[in-house]
C-alpha cells in the first residue's frame, strides 16, 4: 500500500511540476511578447524613468548617447546626452554629440545652439566645426558654413 501512495505521490507530484512550468512559461511569455511590441516612446520613457531612479554620472551618458547614435537609436541618445548636459554643462563633447543627434533629427535650430556651446567650449575642436557646417548649411548660412569648414580642415592640422 504504501508502494502505491508513494508513486501517486510522485505522480501528483510531477503532474503539479509540469503545470507549474506551463504556467511560468506561458507569463514569461506574454512578459517577453509585451515587450517586443514596446514602442520606441515606451522605449524611451522608460529609459528616462531608469535615469530617475538611477543616476549616472555625464562620462556614462555620453558614452550611452554616443553608443545610442551609433546604433541609429537618436531619441535614446538625445535623452541621454540632454541629461549629460544637465549634469556637467562644461562637458564639450556631450554638447557635441547633442549637436550631432540633433542634425540627424533635422533640429536644426537645436543643432547650432548646442554646437555653439560645445564651440565656447572647446574652440580648437575639429570636429564641433565640421558639425557647425553643416547646421549653418542646413540653415541656409552658406558664408558661415564655409568658414566653419575652413576651420575643421585648420584644426585638423593642429
Amino acid at each position: 500500500m504504501r508502494k502505491v501512495q508513494f508513486y501517486l505521490l510522485i505522480i501528483a507530484l510531477l503532474f503539479l511540476g509540469f503545470w507549474t512550468a506551463k504556467i511560468l512559461s506561458w507569463q514569461t511569455f506574454k512578459t517577453y511578447t509585451k515587450n517586443l511590441q514596446a514602442t520606441e516612446e515606451d522605449i524611451t520613457q522608460n529609459y528616462k524613468e531608469n535615469l530617475d531612479k538611477n543616476p549616472v554620472t555625464a562620462s556614462k551618458l555620453v558614452k550611452d548617447g554616443v553608443r545610442f547614435l551609433k546604433g541609429g537609436e537618436t531619441d535614446l541618445a538625445q535623452v541621454a546626452l540632454e541629461q549629460a548636459t544637465k549634469q556637467d554643462p562644461k562637458y564639450r563633447d556631450a554638447f557635441v554629440y547633442l549637436g550631432n543627434v540633433y542634425l540627424q533629427q533635422n533640429q536644426n535650430q537645436k543643432a547650432l545652439e548646442a554646437l555653439e556651446k560645445a564651440k565656447d567650449l572647446d574652440p580648437l575642436h575639429p570636429y564641433t566645426w565640421q558639425l557647425l557646417s553643416v547646421a549653418y548649411q542646413r540653415l541656409g548660412q552658406e558664408e558661415k558654413a564655409s568658414e566653419a569648414a575652413g576651420k575643421a580642415k585648420e584644426f585638423e592640422k593642429k
